[in-house]
């Protein structure tokens, strides 16, 4: 007892404490919060497995991905058409930034109709 310091639970020990009745306790309460948290991943994909790969939403994820497309090409020609408003028709055309975006949106435009 003469290692205790005012009664507390904490014991003097090198240049550390520690409480004699918490550490006991604390490797139960690890084990079952690991249980619980390699249960709960487990069970979020068994769930993503069986329903998240079904038919219907592959087909939304596809139309999602082409609206997504289809939208960054759209951006492509609007920025192409700035470009053409600010420098001109002839000299926009041979800028190095409008053949740039003419090469992303024609990759995207045959990507779209893969």
């Amino acid at each position: 007892m003469e290692n205790r310091i005012d009664g507390s639970p904490w014991v003097w020990k090198g240049k550390r404490y520690f409480l004699l009745l918490v550490v006991p306790m604390k490797l139960p309460v690890l084990i079952s919060a690991t249980a619980v948290l390699c249960t709960l991943a487990g069970g979020m994909y068994a769930l993503d497995r069986t329903y998240a790969r079904s038919d219907k939403v592959c087909q939304v994820e596809r139309r999602l991905d082409r609206k997504i497309l289809s939208d960054d090409a759209r951006d492509l020609q609007r920025r192409q058409w700035d470009i053409l408003r600010y420098h001109g028709e002839d000299k926009g055309r041979n800028l190095r930034e409008y053949r740039e975006l003419e090469q992303q949106r024609q990759m995207i435009l045959r990507e779209l109709n893969k």
